[in-house]
């Protein structure tokens, strides 16, 4: 098993290694500098890995930090309302988050481009492969844990009281019981797989199975926080929880990892998970071969929508894209639906729970929404559908398009351009105004306001920043168009611009804390600013960059 670990962790750098390299040549003007002959020069690719190395040793406690973080804050938050004490909700959170992890969080089988070089092309051993992977990851969760939880209780015990009654045996119960049940998921996947290895449609189970365990559980947390704080069990109870529930984990971890060792099933469930069409381009394939599978692809559509009746009553350019919309509209406009739905059910059910069953809760929504209005600059980011309604722009229209000169015209661009924005802003609007509504009536209900201007404000508002994020997806897709012929991203600046809005919105979300009527404004006129800077950079810029990524 070292030695299988030694040949992964030299196949990681080199592949890390290499994709840091040509990601630096797609920069502009870095891609000047760093010429064909870079790979050449074996000190400057240490230098790289040496990089690499760094960055992967800081891995080990940067997210740990940033979760133990993110615990603390919602804890403090929740306790801020009287509802529980800080440390209590910190407890309940220690038991229920790790939950969360087992699921979404599990490195155990991840398909991906590694796991295909080392399986298929290098044949290694699929259990040893497998195996020594997936203990290196748990070692590097656990020792990365362990630092920050000690770090942790060093840190809360000397400065918060409300944190200083909780014991380190707590903390150390915490990392074993969220590694250890990490393990046993593991084995559950493994049996199921082993009754169906070769069907896929086990990996959009256990999806689907890891997001309603999240929502179960992050519903219970809340709910036990906020509402029904005193059936919850007392601070003694749940520390004694936690250290039994890391007890008996640990005792069931062991005929987990008997069953996984002892599994036979490793190369039939990798041949299954990994497509090698998914992860490799084929050297052979030519631009005609991407160009008359699009095209068999549209083909298709197109045979499927006249089936259906689907056609246009637009000329020109407008009906093109009229008919892409209708073609596409399961995967377009559903999602905005029922977000919107969901928006409707949530202003419902608050309501009635503030009228009828809860009073108490409009004390807390109604000083919410006063002073964290900017967490809904995440949730509209959220709620945005832009960047995956241009991917699917790209993958059912555009790819094969751009192969003809006539559709790379700026006349044409900017025709398609004003036809699309307008679409996906009308698709991104549902939802928000759903949502605007809904936060006006739950604000009318708890309490409200005696200006009209907070009401007017709150409304304008989400629909400002719903425009602002599909103006700024279609601009980005034009701009810096990143897509290549097999729908792979080349351009680190697209990526960057897309890291950039997550980390402008979730940090809003985190640390901005202000009145309504001071952070609408400002994204009102932001977003207004924004729109027509954004607009008047896409007409002149569009045209030359809109083209298909080598």
């Amino acid at each position: 098993m070292i030695n299988t670990l030694k040949t992964i962790m030299l196949l990681r750098m080199t592949v890390k290694t290499n994709s840091m390299i040509s990601w630096l040549r797609r920069i502009p003007l870095v891609n000047k500098i760093i010429t064909d002959d870079f790979y050449k020069y074996s000190g400057i690719k240490t230098l790289v890995t040496v990089v690499k190395w760094l960055r992967e040793f800081a891995s080990l406690f940067i997210w740990k930090a940033l979760y133990l973080f993110i615990m603390y804050a919602i804890s403090y938050a929740f306790g801020s309302y009287d509802f529980v004490t800080p440390g209590r909700a910190f407890l309940l959170m220690l038991l229920m988050f790790p939950i969360v992890g087992m699921c979404l969080n599990n490195k155990f089988l991840e398909p991906d481009e590694e796991s295909y070089y080392a399986v298929f092309l290098l044949k290694m051993n699929a259990r040893d492969y497998a195996l020594s992977l997936y203990a290196f990851e748990m070692l590097k969760y656990f020792v990365g844990n362990l630092a920050m939880v000690s770090l942790a209780y060093v840190l809360l015990h000397s400065f918060d009281k409300f944190y200083a009654s909780i014991p380190f045996y707590v903390y150390l119960g915490y990392l074993i019981y969220a590694t250890t049940i990490k393990v046993i998921y593991s084995a559950i996947q493994m049996k199921v797989r082993s009754l169906r290895p070769a069907d896929k449609k086990v990996n959009k189970l256990f999806s689907a199975v890891g997001v309603m365990i999240t929502c179960a559980v992050v519903c219970v947390a809340t709910l036990g926080n906020l509402i029904f704080a005193d059936m919850f069990p007392s601070d003694g109870a749940l520390k004694l929880i936690i250290a039994c529930a890391a007890a008996v984990s640990a005792l069931l971890m062991i005929p987990s990892l008997i069953y996984l060792i002892n599994f036979k099933k490793y190369p039939r469930i990798y041949k299954t998970l990994l497509d090698p069409d998914a992860y490799v381009l084929k050297r052979n394939k030519t631009k005609e071969n991407t160009q008359l599978k699009a095209a068999k692809q549209s083909l298709s559509i197109d045979k499927n929508a006249a089936a259906a009746g689907i056609t246009s009553t637009k000329s020109g350019y407008a009906f093109f894209n009229d008919l892409f919309v209708k073609r596409h509209r399961k995967i377009l406009i559903q999602p905005s639906l029922v977000e919107a739905g969901i928006a409707v059910a949530g202003t419902v059910i608050l309501s009635i729970l503030m009228l009828f069953i809860i009073p108490d809760l409009k004390k807390l929504l109604h000083s919410a929404l006063l002073q964290f209005m900017p967490v809904f600059l995440f949730v509209m980011y959220a709620l945005n559908s832009g960047k995956k309604t241009t991917e699917a722009m790209f993958i059912n229209c555009d790819v094969a398009m751009l192969n003809y000169r006539f559709y790379r015209q700026p006349k044409t661009i900017l025709k398609l351009f004003t036809d699309r924005l307008k679409y996906l802003t009308y698709v991104n609007v549902l939802p928000a105004i759903a949502l605007a509504t809904g936060l006006v009536i739950v604000f009318h209900i708890s309490g409200g306001s005696g200006s009209i201007l907070d009401y007017v404000v709150i409304f304008v508002s989400i629909i400002a920043m719903s425009v602002f994020f599909s103006t700024h997806n279609l601009v980005l897709y034009y701009v810096f168009q990143p897509y290549t012929a097999d729908s792979k991203v080349k351009n680190p600046v697209y990526s960057a611009f897309h890291m950039g809005t997550y980390m402008a919105s979730y940090f809003a979300m985190m640390y901005l804390r202000t009145s309504i009527i001071i952070f609408c404004s400002v994204m009102i006129v932001f977003s207004i600013i924004y729109v027509i800077v954004a607009l008047f950079i896409a007409y002149r810029v569009a045209p030359k960059t809109f083209k298909l990524r080598k």
